[in-house]
């Protein structure tokens, strides 16, 4: 019997601009950012995506889909575009923004590579260096109501990466299952950059700037269904020196309760490590209003651990922390982003979430 295949097969992947046109219901595709400005004490997350695994009423409709597929239409990623930032300043200020559109309003341009949904952009110059633009209404938690928009106010972001030398021949694509074909891909493009721009904050007549210039990071990550159809939580986290980067992903199995874990290290010669790692995550505490769970220490092997978290700031369902990152003696500074893929997917959570996703 003939198949159709539910990615493309054959692209470039190692461009940022690349697409695997992921058609499986509950596929998706993100392009992300990391920077972090250290004298300013400011982290900043970004991310574009084809089908957005952190849309509640995508991973909802999958749900239903693969309970009931003959009644059920199956959800597609053209249908939960989705644009995010959030940026974390010392003192506790937090700015977020997500912006959904629909499928008709997500582009993929190759004579001027770049990823576009709705507004918001990932362009590359001929130098190889990336433009990322936003624009959105910001929301902001309101205790036990949710997350509410913040409609008198304009969130714009724009960022250039700068990709460091070491990054040339690093790009990796690495799966986060067990099976043997494509389910999970996650790819490390430029783990090192250089990051400069600024972030502004309209309301009104008034308007507030921040100007950022430090470390950055981008990568990519594709799949033919959710990350909520097969793990319950999810780490990630990101250590941003001069020239080194490592990167961490760690999922908690939905049905096993087997964790998995990745590790990718960058160092200044250029020279990249991928490993496969046992994890260890002890010391569960709750944050925030919604009482998210995180971990006060997560061990990689015998020689990397996140240590002594300090929170950022919490939504209904993630945490995002700063923590003390050790391999043998070296200590650095590491940003955790834990995600619960359970409320994501949960009916009366999700539906609380989604209160603050602006819709165009």
């Amino acid at each position: 019997m003939a198949t159709l295949p539910m990615y493309a097969q054959a692209l470039a992947a190692g461009e940022p601009a690349a697409w695997h046109q992921v058609n499986s219901p509950g596929g998706y595709e993100a392009w992300q950012f990391v920077a972090r400005d250290e004298a300013k004490d400011i982290w900043i997350i970004a991310s574009l995506s084809w089908g957005s695994c952190f849309l509640p009423s995508y991973l909802r409709k999958y749900e239903h889909y693969r309970r009931w597929p003959t009644r059920v239409k199956p959800p597609v990623g053209k249908d939960h575009c989705c644009a995010s930032f959030a940026m974390y300043e010392a003192g506790g200020a937090v700015t977020r923004l997500d912006a959904c559109v629909s499928g008709d309003q997500f582009g993929v341009s190759k004579a001027e590579p770049g990823v576009h949904v709705g507004g918001n952009r990932m362009s590359v110059d001929r130098e190889g260096n990336l433009h990322v633009a936003l624009r959105g209404t910001p929301w902001e938690m309101t205790g036990a109501a949710g997350p509410a928009l913040v409609r008198e106010r304009t969130v714009t972001a724009n960022l250039a990466f700068e990709p460091a030398a070491v990054n040339a021949g690093i790009q990796r694509e690495m799966e986060l299952t067990d099976e043997a074909g494509p389910v999970h891909r996650w790819m490390v493009s430029r783990p090192v950059c250089r990051v400069t721009g600024e972030m502004r904050v309209f309301e009104g007549a008034e308007s507030r700037a921040v100007e950022v210039d430090g470390r950055g990071y981008h990568d990519r990550a594709w799949g033919l269904r959710p990350l909520a159809w097969d793990f319950d939580c999810g780490l990630r986290g990101f250590v941003l020196g001069e020239n080194r980067a490592v990167v961490m992903r760690w999922q908690s199995g939905r049905r096993s309760g087997t964790p998995f874990a990745r590790v990718v290290s960058v160092d200044g010669s250029g020279r990249s490590d991928v490993e496969e790692v046992g994890a260890s995550v002890s010391a569960w505490k709750r944050a925030g209003g919604g009482g998210v769970r995180y971990p006060m220490s997560v061990c990689f092997g015998d020689a990397l651990s996140f240590e002594n978290p300090r929170v950022l700031a919490t939504t209904l369902a993630s945490v995002t922390a700063v923590y003390e990152m050790k391999v043998a003696d070296e200590t650095s500074t590491a940003l955790c982003e834990l995600v619960d893929w359970r409320r994501l997917r949960s009916e009366a959570w999700g539906r609380l979430i989604e209160l603050g996703v602006a819709k165009a």
